[in-house]
């Protein structure tokens, strides 16, 4: 098979697209969808049509995706596509891209007209690089995540829906197109979150478990953390919506928190950190209730401030163990 001149400089990036033929509004294409970007930072549209006869492909361009006013001087590091909206990062940018394809014109000659409408970030930046992108179908969003242990949630008008923080950094993400949960590379281990979790208004599903175990429980060596959801060390989940003053001021509050606003050390602590080789974590450790800040929290940060303060006491516990024996040798 003849190779195929698609860009006149590298290419960097592929991904086929996640278009629905039944349920777009638009009739975009009668075949699969083949996006491409290169070195010069322009993304190809084509119609994939695979010869199952003899293996060949043949790639018919549908539409060209140009930078508008300097949006990067870099390539796109990330594509992907739900219908008709494309979404791409920069690899110099902790943000997304969002483009809207919308047919003008009737056809009436061998090619097509296609009015492209930009939706622009609200504002809502990743704070660290940008690992991965996923995109789900059924559901229309996008789902990114960042090397600061964030996963945000964006629909296809480039609007934070959720955002989800954990403590690591998380190196993939992935949506299942069967009931659109959301697959999340977190260290040496795959978690699951349900849509029920990262969307308040999502009708909850009747899942069985072996859905998804003998997905990803191929492999013996992977650890499959039961019942796969986020691990209670994380940070709390909560609507994000900009327009919302509640929640800018609930999340002012939970940013004061994280600040170490509702701290005291540890009072029964018998050794210093010169007699012991290991120091104990005592921040964060415990709550200040009696503050009246606290009381304006909502209950579920409340519930995993103290989930958190028992778990680095338990951590602490294992701490002392350890120096002990250490001593004793």
């Amino acid at each position: 098979m003849e190779p195929i001149l698609a860009h006149k400089s590298s290419i960097l990036c592929l991904e086929t697209s996640r278009t629905s033929m039944k349920t777009s509004k638009i009739l975009f294409t009668n075949c699969e969808v083949l996006l491409s970007s290169s070195i010069d930072r322009i993304i190809h549209l084509w119609n994939l049509t695979l010869n199952k006869f003899d293996d060949s492909i043949q790639l018919i361009h549908i539409v060209t995706v140009e930078q508008e006013k300097n949006i990067s001087f870099e390539s796109i590091k990330f594509l992907s596509m739900i219908d008709n909206f494309i979404v791409a990062n920069y690899s110099d940018q902790n943000y997304l891209h969002i483009w809207q394809l919308l047919n003008i014109s009737i056809r009436t000659n061998a090619h097509d007209q296609w009015g492209i409408v930009e939706h622009p970030t609200k504002g809502n930046h990743h704070h660290g690089q940008i690992q991965a992108i996923s995109a789900s179908l059924k559901l229309k969003l996008f789902a990114s995540s960042d090397t600061e242990g964030t996963i945000k949630i964006w629909d296809n008008t480039n609007s934070l829906v959720r955002e989800i923080y954990l403590d690591k950094s998380l190196g993939a993400i992935e949506f299942l197109s069967q009931n659109d949960e959301l697959l999340v590379a977190y260290q040496d281990n795959i978690h699951l979150i349900l849509p029920e979790n990262y969307l308040s208004n999502y009708k909850k599903l009747k899942i069985k478990q072996q859905t998804f175990t003998t997905i990803i429980a191929e492999n013996e060596r992977l650890e499959v953390t039961q019942p796969l959801i986020i691990p209670y060390q994380s940070l709390p989940i909560f609507n994000y919506r900009i327009k919302t003053h509640h929640t800018k001021q609930r999340l002012q509050i939970f940013e004061r928190q994280l600040a170490g606003r509702f701290t005291v050390m540890e009072s029964d602590s018998s050794q210093s950190d010169d007699e012991n080789p290991l120091s104990l974590n005592t921040d964060r450790l415990s709550i200040i209730s009696d503050d009246a800040d606290w009381f304006g929290l909502a209950e579920d940060v409340k519930d995993i401030l103290r989930m958190k303060k028992n778990e680095i006491r338990h951590q602490n516990k294992q701490l002392k163990t350890i120096g002990t024996e250490i001593n004793e040798q």
